[in-house]
């Protein structure tokens, strides 16, 4: 089993490699399942609704964030995946093509609109250094050697999770 989502969306001479079998080929997409599980992460941990909010009301969190800081969709999404992924402003001037300093001050802008994320993001952190783990969604424990990368551990473990169970079920 391949997990083409993976793949980067520009990398078509990889992607070109996969020629499925009209009677095997399966395609499955969890439409923002990160992003659902942050929005759940962030309600269950800190009573934080305002993602769980955006998402009940068809919104798109990628478009809210770049609306809220003035930007495209493409960098609100950047941005969101980013944080979520333990980046600072090196990462984000890095993905975005900007300089170090309008990336520290964009990251900045976004912690006002979103404070819950900073929060969320340092309790996945300060329990990775207390117990030396962080729990998925199914309570497995996984151990991250990099603190910021705490958070990441559990979206993404969570996400597995959850991606495979639905193809155990199929």
């Amino acid at each position: 089993i391949v997990n083409i989502q993976t793949i980067p969306r520009d990398s078509l001479d990889v992607k070109s490699c996969f020629i499925p079998k009209l009677d095997l080929f399966v395609f499955a997409d969890y439409i923002a399942i990160e992003m659902r599980l942050l929005a759940y992460y962030l309600y269950e941990t800190i009573r934080d609704n305002s993602l769980l909010n955006e998402f009940n009301h068809g919104l798109d969190p990628h478009e809210v964030t770049a609306n809220k800081l003035g930007i495209d969709r493409t960098k609100g999404k950047t941005l969101n995946f980013s944080i979520v992924y333990g980046g600072g402003a090196k990462t984000i001037s890095k993905q975005l093509k900007i300089p170090g300093v309008e990336a520290y001050l964009l990251l900045q802008e976004f912690h006002q609109a979103r404070p819950g994320l900073k929060e969320l993001y340092d309790i996945a952190e300060q329990q990775l250094k207390l117990k030396g783990f962080v729990r998925t969604f199914e309570g497995r424990k996984i151990r991250p050697t990099d603190t910021r990368k705490a958070l990441n551990a559990v979206i993404q473990g969570s996400a597995a999770e959850i991606i495979k169970n639905a193809m155990l079920r199929s």
